[in-house]
């Protein structure tokens, strides 16, 4: 076992590589990812893609069993939000779940697109947002839950208490 002193040293050891190499380079790769992610989804030309291709998607969009590729704009943004939200960087957080409701919207992912709602409720709450606009997240979350059949039961009890 360790004794005392070697457990504070390894204490202070950790506290020093989470503080000064880990986070700083997890917050410089969101920054990245969100680059990259707002650079596929704006300009002209990923807009009149965008416009052009309707129900189809070109790389990105829900496979037939409703995931995603890990390389998908969808998974990316997920990816940043998630990482925002560890971030306590909410107000990210937020906007990444809300660019992706449309998307999981128009694949009709209904599961993923239940828990973004979750997702943007918990980091409304956690922004200090109103009231009224966490519950609406959360009673969307368990209609989209809903809308997914019985795959989703437990995820809509989970998200149902959150709106009471």
């Amino acid at each position: 076992l360790l004794t005392e002193e070697e457990v504070r040293a390894v204490d202070a050891m950790m506290h020093t590589f989470v503080a000064k190499l880990l986070l700083p380079f997890v917050e410089q790769r969101v920054r990245q990812m969100n680059a990259t992610v707002n650079s596929t989804r704006r300009g002209l030309k990923n807009q009149f893609k965008a416009l052009w291709r309707g129900k189809e998607r070109e790389e990105g969009g829900a496979r037939s069993d409703g995931s995603y590729a890990a390389s998908s704009p969808e998974s990316q943004l997920r990816l940043v939000g998630d990482l925002a939200f560890a971030l306590r960087d909410y107000e990210l957080a937020a906007s990444s779940y809300r660019l992706l409701q449309g998307d999981y919207k128009s694949d009709r992912a209904w599961k993923r697109l239940g828990a973004v709602h979750e997702a943007l409720g918990l980091a409304t709450v956690m922004a200090d947002g109103s009231r009224r606009e966490a519950e609406m997240c959360f009673d969307a979350a368990l209609g989209a839950y809903n809308r997914a059949g019985l795959q989703c039961q437990r995820h809509a009890a989970r998200a149902s208490p959150s709106s009471a």
